[in-house]
């Protein structure tokens, strides 16, 4: 008889723990949609094209929705360069979302993140003052790299470089803040370079006025274009 008791008792507590999964199971499936924050104060990602990344998962249960594929979704968004999202109890996802920090403009139409990744704005506008960057997409972290060594070795001319672009052939191409180019090809400009910033105060005023730019490519000097048909050979 006691064992019938027993039996009785656990048959009694499993139903009522699979009704009330059951319960919880309905909710989670019923016709509320998840809600959502975001945690972060943002100033460039578009609300509405947060919602529209998350509008497919929000219809999901709260155990179901994939926060992995969500994250995936979320940093297609323009603008959104990590997204993490964490499950709050009852039916709540929490989200923060770390912005692009851009450092340079790529081409007319995009910029360049601190990490390194190329994304699109809507417009570039507001962003002209960072250093125009041209070159091989799949090389932008090694054209960073280039942009500072050429950075720390002119900080001695006192040149700001505004653009840096390379070419097919390896060329690199340098604008500066005072109007003028550099051109230096990829073979041994690391020797070429410091060499250049050490010859340069030696230059006379008058050429250094007229430069319009100074082209590195040779083994044995370095040739100065003028504002004129004429150029000079250092």
């Amino acid at each position: 008889m006691r064992k019938l008791k027993w039996g009785v008792s656990i048959v009694v507590i499993i139903a009522a723990l699979s009704t009330l999964y059951f319960s919880l199971f309905s909710q989670s499936r019923g016709v509320d949609y998840l809600s959502y924050s975001i945690v972060d104060s943002l100033q460039h990602v578009s609300f509405d094209d947060v919602d529209e990344a998350l509008v497919p998962y929000l219809a999901q249960s709260f155990w179901e929705v994939d926060l992995s594929k969500l994250k995936r979704s979320l940093e297609q968004v323009n603008w959104i360069e990590n997204a993490t999202i964490k499950r709050s109890w009852p039916g709540y996802l929490e989200i923060s979302i770390e912005e692009h920090n851009p450092i340079a403009r790529w081409g007319d139409k995009d910029l360049i993140s601190q990490q390194g990744k190329i994304f699109r704005p809507a417009s570039q506008q507001g962003f002209e003052h960072l250093i125009h960057l041209q070159g091989d997409r799949l090389q932008v972290p090694a054209l960073l790299a280039v942009l500072e060594t050429f950075q720390q070795n002119l900080s001695a001319l006192n040149w700001q470089v505004t653009s840096l672009s390379q070419q097919v052939d390896g060329v690199f191409r340098l604008k500066f803040d005072t109007g003028q180019d550099l051109i230096v090809d990829s073979a041994n400009w690391t020797t070429k370079l410091p060499r250049f910033v050490k010859a340069y105060p030696m230059l006379s005023k008058k050429l250094v006025e007229s430069a319009q730019s100074f082209d590195l490519r040779y083994s044995n000097g370095v040739a100065v274009k003028v504002f004129s048909p004429s150029s000079q050979m250092l």
